[in-house]
């Protein structure tokens, strides 16, 4: 039952008037991952398809009404869900560009790609190659390799790229430290934040043509928010992006954690940062159950208890 109730405050992201912006909260064992699965499928396949129909057939069994509003709800097209990897020990803009490449190459999306500015940096570094390889401006790529192997030695120019391509933060910080260097002015790009990023993807007339918008979905997203990696002003903006949609595209966002939003301002960021965000976060707690208890028991006992001490 707390599944189904939870699963129906998610589904509401689709009413017209939505924040979309959602913190799935429970303790250990409660079934957030579960429940995440649920929805990725639920909002990417089509309500015909055979695990869809058997979805709906179950949930009836228990609650006719609201199988038949979850149904309706849906209506036709899909969403292009991209799941969030928490163990990369990212911030949060290189794990939503990271989920989201990913969900582009899953769908093999080659008519609409994803612009970043650490494609740029890519490009760039491919642009001096080529020139050097043609005898041109060899003087600019050889002093920023030299740079890069004098400051930063763990990597290969290959290793850089490829780094890149991964939404290294780490990758892009040390190249926009280089190119200042060897160029003497720092990198610029058009599209050098998460928010342009994804308004430029969502308003690609080849994307929309074949879904109804972008879901989100971040397991564990607590630990983000525990560690500070996120920039609290980035997350209001696309909490707004989320609310109001982009050229008739969706965003949708949800992320699970073990506490409430406001009570994760205890680790590196403050009570004032979340509170600029806090209005827009919608939380769904997932209650324990009989079986839920029991899991939670066991994957995090209480060491203290008389029973763990006996022999």
């Amino acid at each position: 039952k707390s599944h189904r109730e939870a699963f129906s405050r998610l589904t509401r992201a689709l009413y017209p008037l939505d924040n979309r912006v959602y913190l799935l909260t429970g303790s250990y064992g409660t079934g957030k991952s579960h429940l995440c699965l649920m929805l990725a499928n639920y909002l990417t396949l089509k309500t015909t398809d055979p695990e869809m129909v058997a979805f709906f057939d179950n949930w009836s069994q228990r609650d006719p009404e609201g199988a038949e509003r979850l149904r309706n709800l849906r209506g036709e097209g899909r969403y292009l869900v991209a799941l969030g990897d928490y163990g990369r020990g990212d911030d949060f803009d290189s794990m939503v560009l990271r989920a989201l490449q990913n969900a582009v190459a899953r769908e093999e999306m080659q008519e609409a790609w994803l612009d970043t500015h650490y494609g740029e940096a890519v490009r760039q570094i491919e642009r001096w190659e080529d020139l050097a390889r043609r005898g041109g401006l060899g003087g600019v790529y050889g002093d920023f390799r030299t740079y890069l192997a004098d400051h930063y030695p763990d990597w290969t120019l290959d290793a850089l790229k490829e780094d890149l391509l991964d939404f290294r933060r780490e990758a892009l910080e040390a190249f926009r430290d280089a190119y200042r260097a060897v160029v003497g002015a720092f990198f610029s790009y058009s599209k050098d934040n998460l928010v342009d990023i994804l308004e430029d993807f969502l308003s690609n007339p080849k994307f929309k043509t074949r879904y109804k918008g972008l879901v989100i979905i971040t397991d564990e997203f607590g630990y983000i928010l525990d560690r500070g990696d996120i920039s609290i002003d980035v997350f209001q903006r696309f909490a707004e992006m989320c609310q109001h949609g982009v050229d008739g595209s969706q965003l949708l966002f949800v992320g699970t954690g073990h506490k409430a939003f406001r009570a994760y301002s205890a680790g590196k960021l403050t009570a004032a940062d979340f509170s600029v965000a806090a209005a827009r976060v919608t939380e769904v707690p997932l209650e324990s159950e009989e079986l839920e208890l029991i899991i939670s028991a066991i994957v995090e006992p209480d060491k203290d208890h008389e029973i763990w001490k006996s022999d």
